[in-house]
């Protein structure tokens, strides 16, 4: 049975070291209401997150580029294709991650 896309995105973000905890939004937005810093993953942030490896800040277990896809974290041109359609979404403001 094939993955959720969401799912697939969050378990590529999670293996790459993206700070990520999977909860309710009820509970996000209690944490919100507290006074705790929080946010939502969006696809500026992933882009962001990603940025960080052209500048050496960010230790996301991707290999010197190029490299076959793999023998990086998304492992297969499929998973890649789905950080890629949810990175170009940061135009539309659409987000699948939960």
């Amino acid at each position: 049975m094939k993955k959720p896309q969401h799912e697939v995105l969050r378990n590529v973000l999670l293996s790459c070291g993206f700070k990520l905890i999977h909860l309710p939004l009820h509970i996000y937005d209690s944490f919100q209401a507290a006074g705790v810093d929080v946010s939502c993953v969006t696809p500026r942030a992933v882009i962001d997150f990603y940025a960080l490896f052209q500048h050496g800040s960010c230790h996301c277990g991707l290999p010197v580029l190029p490299a076959d896809v793999a023998s990086t974290p998304f492992s297969t041109n499929a998973v890649l294709k789905t950080v890629h359609d949810y990175c170009s979404q940061v135009r539309h403001r659409i987000s699948y991650v939960r």
